[in-house]
């Protein structure tokens, strides 16, 4: 591990400070800068920082190359596929189905009302509220969704 190239010692504005940070330094023998800092009066930063910048100035920069490559990546727009379907059972009372739309349905807890909300909100959301308007549904129908039936509210 690479010694540090700058060192600073905490002039703490106390008696025997100036002491102590002459046998720090005496004991580095001149090798490395130091830079003494007071954290109590915020003396000596200003040059840290300057020094810390200079050196990091030094640091070499490397970067990697972006390797060419003859390959190319076409995207391609594709329409998403309607998330639900509606059908008409025999009672008259209307079907949902579909992946995304079940998937929706089986992380609401149906026992917590803003969870009831938030399901609600989901669906008008995805256009389900006026698709079933489109098929006929009027307030008071029944609605089903796997086991569950829900009542159309306009």
């Amino acid at each position: 591990m690479e010694r540090p190239q700058i060192v600073a010692a905490n002039k703490m504005d106390m008696p025997g400070a100036e002491e102590n940070l002459q046998e720090f330094k005496s004991k580095l023998n001149d090798e490395y800068p130091v830079y003494t800092v007071s954290a109590l009066t915020k003396e000596g930063l200003r040059e840290i920082v300057f020094a810390l910048a200079d050196t990091l100035d030094q640091i070499p920069k490397y970067t990697q190359e972006i390797e060419e490559s003859d390959e190319q990546v076409v995207y391609r727009y594709q329409k998403e596929e309607t998330p639900f379907t509606i059908t008409r059972d025999s009672d008259g009372s209307f079907v949902l189905s579909g992946d995304k739309l079940e998937k929706l349905f089986k992380m609401t807890d149906f026992t917590k009302d803003e969870a009831v909300q938030r399901f609600a909100r989901q669906l008008r959301g995805m256009g389900v509220d006026d698709a079933l308007r489109k098929r006929g549904a009027k307030d008071g129908d029944t609605i089903r969704l796997k086991d569950f039936e829900f009542e159309f509210i306009e």
